[in-house]
């Protein structure tokens, strides 16, 4: 048997230089081969062969001038009026979650805007009139507040008698000035006409540093939500958005749909032209295909490793943009002034050969019409409907950002199946003196206190006991499903209360803070609580605006709650003793 034998060769380049540049240079033994074989392939015929070397924007603006709070059309009564607006003067935010200051402030707030307003007397040479506004507007929190929040008593040591109370007082100017005065306190003619200038400016200050006098009337209690619209003049009339369920926290372009067919007087403002000739920019993203011969690209993507299935058609058309048509796209900027809403009439190209290309938008190239869109508002309902959006971008004069405080009131809404109801749990609320208070610790003092005051336990009288109802906490308020229209069986959770239970009658508890509305029906729609729940919340905000200045308010924000929940309510059980 004949043995073999393996020979190996391998192959190695020898440098007959160290000049690397002829490696680099890539040269061609056959370049008519080459020209052929793209002429093969259809690469000759010029397509693509151009570049943009010049833009020519037409657009056609217009600023928002008016905005409405509340509904368009609320379903009892009429709308609230429309108003004047002037977008570099205040953040739309600022306008629609301000809440009024006024109602009512805490001993802290009250205390340090009435020593302004004295000061600002004292300043003005009016210091005989102070004492007057001391009489009739006295910092004094209700017994109920002193009662609740242990802070308070020491708090109003500290200001009573000694400052007025500055949220009464704006309250009372805010309906006089800058006309007059307040009837009261009553006043000499020669010194009320010093004190009005002071007033309009302490009134000015006070709006600015802790917020509108009165509601902006944008918050609908039975949605939890924010609601309100803003309208600006267009070709041929006007163009009104709506925010049907803003939740606070942070506002933009898409928090706003159209309303056909509303008006809020904003037809007569100005709609100008503006032509802008701008140099076309290439877009780039991490991992684009490079242009240039022996570039490097971007190593952390990896366009060549994405796996796709055939019928993956989403991750192939992204892989076929990145690689074919990643370098046909150029941004044309264009600066648009803040609270605007702006319209594109023409946007001609002129490419290297000298051409110029009129190119037309988007949906209208789109074959069945309208079926593609981006930042453009669109109809409620009328997605992928030809004439469905508005072709206009709206700038909304919003915050980029802004800081929060820790929530003043913390109300989380939650089902209960086990009691076939739902629960408004305040879980925070906004002490007399300005600090927050805990509602759980509350009601464990409460608990404490009451079983100090209760006598011994005697021996049983009965191996079972009966209880009537057991106890529930008192910062749980029910809301109690009721039956508004039986056609269409809508219901609403209507806010009910928990009896208190003491030495004289059963007394309704009430909730203590401002989101649930106490002292007034309150009637939530079912959907507003579903089972994920939702959290509700009151929070500090400050920002800066446009021109450095300070911008502060109390805003609501509405979130996803923490799912259902059990407040072991039961009736008629009987437990062994």
């Amino acid at each position: 048997m004949a043995s073999s034998i393996t020979v190996y060769h391998r192959l190695e380049p020898r440098a007959r230089n160290t000049d690397p540049d002829t490696g680099l240079e890539a040269r061609i033994g056959d370049p008519l081969w080459l020209l052929g074989r793209q002429w093969q392939f259809g690469e000759s015929r010029g397509e693509d062969a151009a570049s943009p070397v010049a833009v020519r924007v037409r657009l056609r603006t217009s600023r928002l001038s008016r905005w409405q709070p509340g509904p368009l059309a609320p379903a009892s009564g009429d709308p609230q009026p429309a108003r004047d607006y002037d977008a570099s003067g205040l953040p739309l935010e600022a306008l629609v979650e301000a809440e009024a200051a006024t109602a009512p402030l805490t001993l802290r707030a009250a205390a340090r805007t009435g020593l302004r307003f004295a000061d600002d007397l004292r300043s003005a040479g009016l210091a005989h009139v102070v004492d007057a506004y001391l009489a009739r507007y006295p910092v004094q929190p209700s017994a109920g507040e002193q009662e609740q929040d242990p802070a308070a008593p020491a708090t109003l040591a500290m200001f009573a008698g000694r400052v007025p109370d500055g949220g009464r007082l704006a309250a009372d100017l805010v309906a006089t000035i800058p006309g007059a005065l307040p009837a009261a306190p009553a006043l000499s003619p020669a010194d009320a006409a010093a004190v009005l200038p002071v007033a309009t400016r302490w009134l000015d200050w006070f709006t600015a540093e802790v917020g509108m006098p009165v509601d902006s009337g944008t918050w609908l209690p039975e949605r939890m939500e924010y609601r309100f619209s803003v309208a600006a003049p267009v070709d041929g009339g006007e163009l009104v958005l709506t925010a049907n369920d803003y939740g606070g926290g942070g506002l933009d372009w898409y928090d706003m749909d159209p309303a056909p067919g509303a008006a809020l007087g904003a037809t007569g403002g100005e709609v100008t032209d503006v032509v802008r000739a701008v140099l076309p920019t290439p877009v780039g993203f991490p991992g684009m295909p490079a242009e240039r011969w022996w570039q490097f690209e971007d190593a952390a993507v990896d366009l060549g490793s994405i796996d796709a299935a055939p019928d993956d058609l989403a991750r192939l058309l992204l892989v076929e943009f990145a690689t074919v048509f990643g370098n046909d796209w150029f941004i044309v900027p264009v600066d648009l002034a803040f609270g605007s809403v702006t319209s594109v009439g023409s946007v001609v190209v002129t490419d290297t050969f000298g051409e110029q290309v009129l190119v037309s938008p988007t949906d209208k190239a789109v074959q069945d019409g309208g079926l593609w869109r981006m930042f453009d508002p669109a109809v409620p309902g009328g997605f992928g409907r030809p004439g469905a959006g508005v072709d206009a971008l709206v700038l909304p004069p919003v915050l980029a950002a802004h800081l929060e405080g820790p929530p003043l009131e913390d109300v989380l809404l939650l089902r209960d199946e086990m009691a076939n109801m739902a629960w408004a749990v305040e879980r925070v609320v906004e002490g007399a003196s300005g600090t927050p208070l805990s509602r759980s610790e509350q009601w464990q003092r409460r608990i404490a206190q009451v079983a100090a005051n209760q006598p011994p336990p005697g021996p049983p009288l009965a191996p079972l006991t009966y209880t009537l109802e057991s106890t529930v906490p008192e910062h749980w308020i029910p809301l109690l499903p009721v039956q508004v229209d039986a056609s269409r069986r809508a219901v609403r959770l209507v806010r009910g209360a928990m009896l208190r239970y003491g030495d004289g009658d059963p007394v309704p508890v009430a909730p203590i803070g401002r989101l649930l509305e106490p002292g007034v029906p309150l009637a939530l729609f079912e959907e507003e609580v579903p089972r994920a729940g939702a959290r509700v919340t009151r929070v500090p905000v400050l920002a800066r605006w446009l021109d450095g200045t300070t911008v502060h308010w109390t805003g609501r924000r509405k979130r996803s709650g923490r799912g259902e929940g059990s407040s072991g309510l039961r009736f008629d059980s009987a437990d062994p003793t």
